[in-house]
């Protein structure tokens, strides 16, 4: 018996059980949370009166590329400490209405306006997804 085929025919099994398995067709889907650069724009520019906190579950503004939809997302992760109007910095940022809503729109390198209400505190970009 040819030990090395043997082992050729198992990986195309595996392959082939892999690739027509729809459970795992859901690995290339995009995940529901984006690492992003961030600025909150200064206080004297319209920004916000106070720092804000990225780092844990409480800070949920909504996301607009380029005049599009709000999109709805929530700080997971981020500084220690808290952002004050005028700096930057990376955070991680939760997909709220996921996957009933399309968060396409934020793929790496895409630029965004950060929303308190109708109002423009920041901006930002994607990083990674």
């Amino acid at each position: 018996m040819d030990i090395a085929g043997s082992y050729a025919d198992i990986g195309a099994i595996e392959r082939t059980r892999i690739s027509t398995n729809p459970k795992l067709e859901l690995v290339d889907e995009p995940k529901p949370y984006a690492e992003v650069l961030v600025e909150l724009l200064p206080t004297s520019d319209g920004g916000r009166a106070h720092a804000v906190v990225l780092d844990d579950a409480g800070y949920r503004p909504h996301l607009r590329v380029e005049g599009g939809d709000y999109l709805g997302v929530e700080f997971v992760d981020g500084p220690a400490e808290p952002l004050i109007p005028g700096q930057k910095s990376y955070a991680t940022v939760r997909f709220l209405y996921w996957p009933e809503v399309c968060y396409e729109a934020l793929t790496v390198g895409t630029s965004f306006e950060i929303l308190e209400g109708s109002r423009v505190v920041g901006r930002g970009c994607v990083t990674r997804r």
